[in-house]
């Protein structure tokens, strides 16, 4: 596959394979932008991406099972990612008293800095890249046709 301007080249069985080679490109995209600001700030895609559920359940914690079911990949090994995020202060995670076997996580107040520093950097890619580009109906029909292809295996 090669890239003419902003268009992908390649031969295709289908406008369907097309769709689904391209929502890949571009994922891997974005997760390039995304990565360039979070690096600055001395954190990865998968830490911010565990940081912000954590900060949405603030000042709730989680436990580590429901973090790793909201995960955006999977495949993630959350103990590992968990250690690096608490030796940095990001997060505290401890054993929860009604049930032993649980280790619930929570985002500390570095944590909350952190995510509030960063707001505005990601609004600027935000805005950059889709704002300027597409219209708030296209993203809303987008989404809806995300959504569609990911609900086919649940």
């Amino acid at each position: 596959m090669k890239s003419i301007g902003n268009e992908l080249v390649s031969s295709f069985n289908s406008e369907q394979h097309r769709l689904v080679v391209n929502v890949l490109y571009t994922a891997e995209w974005l997760n390039g932008k995304l990565s360039k600001v979070l690096q600055g700030k001395g954190i990865t895609v998968v830490q911010y991406n565990m940081l912000r559920i954590l900060a949405g359940s603030s000042p709730n914690c989680l436990s580590v099972g429901d973090v790793k079911s909201r995960l955006i990949r999977k495949k993630t090994d959350v103990t590992r990612v968990l250690d690096r995020l608490v030796s940095k202060e990001l997060v505290t995670r401890e054993i929860c008293k009604d049930n032993r076997r649980q280790v619930n996580v929570a985002i500390t107040s570095k944590g909350i800095c952190l995510m509030e520093d960063l707001s505005p950097l990601l609004k600027v890619i935000y805005k950059n890249y889709y704002q300027d580009i597409i219209s708030s109906e296209e993203a809303i029909r987008l989404s809806h046709v995300l959504d569609l292809i990911r609900n086919e295996e649940e």
